[in-house]
């Protein structure tokens, strides 16, 4: 039911107001009496501005406090940078509060370059529903926190490390010059925009300076932002569900990993110490021929090589090798792919990521994804310039264009022209069977990320980690956080500690 402001005035605004600040529909009461307003207007750029005097002549107003001037562009960021002005007044009654703002509403006009009106009336003082009421002094309130938290983060927190390796403000300054355009990167009001919204992101969705880009936060609403995974909330999640200690015994130790599910290998692994010795590597070494070295733990391929053995001088040569960068070693024989899947670029394995949940309610999989290199490269991993695209979980077809981390989109792979979308990965259903199968041998980890590569064996176990869900969401246009949750409350086949 529609209410006038003066009907609410027994429950909404006291005839004598406290000194602390309080808000409705956005007033902004800062004392006894004393009101301030805010303008808004839609986006746009202002073009001309009319009744400014008029305003400041009228009974009350005390102040008239313009924040935009001729020229600026007003944003469709639903924030306080969209306030035009405020208008400071002074009244007696609910009536005369009203009268302000009526005239504010009737008298103040600022024209866009199209000639339109974009003052946005942020109260109707004749009809206010309470509801809306309440839902509009509830979103003021949270914008001004919000505000508040970013001016925070700003003065305290943006030269602070993120996962230990750059600063947040590094880390924002590399993603607006990678993803904004030339024109856009010398609008220095547009640069400031994003940059405040990327921060107001990271505080409440913990979304990465590039992960805003790659989402495409910039253009969704808070709603739509917040159905995202983030690598925060992922981690949050699988350490209390899971618990780090499990991850760091079953996961990490990758030789640890390889004795536990070696039947779902096909080529040869063996592992190098500082017990290790050099007659057994050779022969070892010289039988499997093509290697590929990777440290013990370690992940996106760093520190990863290949070696091609040709002779025991070869052999003994990768021995020096780690001998000298000490620490622990898997050498594994080289995958010999499948010609279906070598077609994409034969220089790198390429590999499907299936993201297992293994619960109470049975084997699921969520925003599976094929990986292959660019033409020269060893690995197909993102970060040495992979492309990624997402599969249909139930038919294995891919139903996306490629993508990679800087942005960029392919309709097909720019070495060998293969077309990404409609492309079908092979023996699909086999591969689901041996996920669910691979999954009941950690029966405390709900969910593991598992890469495989194609041979013409079958399929073959490349690791398993606590894989992130980027790649599916830029790919699929949509976020997995809600799927993801739901799976990892969905309970633990093995619910000991």
């Amino acid at each position: 039911m529609n209410k006038t402001f003066t009907e609410l005035e027994a429950n909404m605004i006291p005839v004598k107001f406290r000194r602390q600040k309080t808000t409705v529909g956005g007033l902004f009461f800062t004392g006894e009496h004393h009101g301030v307003y805010p303008v808004y207007l839609w986006p746009g750029i202002i073009e001309k501005v009319e009744g400014v005097e008029e305003v400041e002549r009228f009974k009350g107003v005390t102040r008239f406090e313009q924040l935009k001037p001729i020229g600026s562009v007003i944003p469709n960021s639903g924030s306080y940078e969209q306030c035009f002005a405020l208008v400071h007044f002074d009244f007696e009654s609910t009536e005369e509060c009203g009268d302000v703002l009526r005239f504010v509403h009737k008298n103040l006009k600022v024209w866009d370059k199209k000639g339109k009106d974009i003052v946005f009336k942020m109260l109707d003082f004749d009809a206010v529903e309470m509801e809306k009421l309440e839902e509009r002094i509830a979103a003021l309130d949270q914008q001004r926190k919000k505000i508040e938290r970013r001016e925070y983060f700003k003065r305290r927190m943006m030269d602070e490390l993120i996962y230990g390796r750059v600063s947040f403000r590094n880390q924002m300054d590399e993603a607006v010059k990678t993803f904004l355009t030339e024109e856009q990167l010398n609008d220095n009001q547009y640069v400031e925009q994003v940059e405040d919204d990327i921060i107001d992101c990271y505080i409440t969705y913990k979304t990465r300076p590039r992960d805003y880009f790659y989402f495409g936060f910039q253009n969704l609403n808070d709603e739509e932002r917040d159905t995202y995974l983030t690598e925060t909330l992922e981690d949050q999640t699988l350490m209390e569900i899971t618990g780090f200690e499990k991850y760091l015994d079953d996961l990490t130790d990758k030789y640890h990993f390889f004795e536990r599910t070696k039947e779902f290998f096909h080529r040869k692994v063996i592992l190098f110490d500082e017990n290790t010795r050099k007659d057994e590597f050779v022969k070892e070494c010289l039988a499997m021929r093509d290697v590929f070295v990777k440290p013990r733990t370690g992940s996106e391929g760093r520190g990863a090589f290949v070696e091609t053995i040709s002779d025991e001088d070869a052999a003994l040569k990768l021995y020096e090798k780690l001998v000298a960068a000490k620490g622990m070693w898997l050498i594994e024989e080289k995958i010999r792919q499948s010609a279906v899947m070598a077609r994409w670029n034969p220089t790198s394995v390429n590999t499907v990521r299936l993201s297992s949940f293994y619960n109470k309610k049975g084997h699921f999989v969520l925003g599976p994804i094929f990986r292959t290199g660019r033409l020269g490269s060893f690995v197909d991993n993102t970060s040495a310039g992979g492309i990624f695209a997402l599969i249909d979980g139930a038919t294995g077809e891919i139903v996306s264009k490629g993508y990679d981390i800087n942005g960029n989109t392919y309709d097909r792979h720019p070495d060998s022209g293969l077309e990404f979308r409609g492309d079908k990965i092979p023996r699909w259903a086999e591969l689901l069977t041996i996920a669910q199968k691979l999954h009941h041998l950690f029966p405390k980890h709900i969910f593991i990320a598992w890469d495989f590569a194609l041979t013409d064996d079958g399929w073959d176990l490349v690791e398993g980690n606590w894989g992130r869900f980027r790649g599916a969401q830029i790919a699929g246009g949509n976020g997995l956080k809600h799927q993801f949750l739901e799976y990892m409350n969905g309970g633990s086949l093995d619910d000991s500690k």
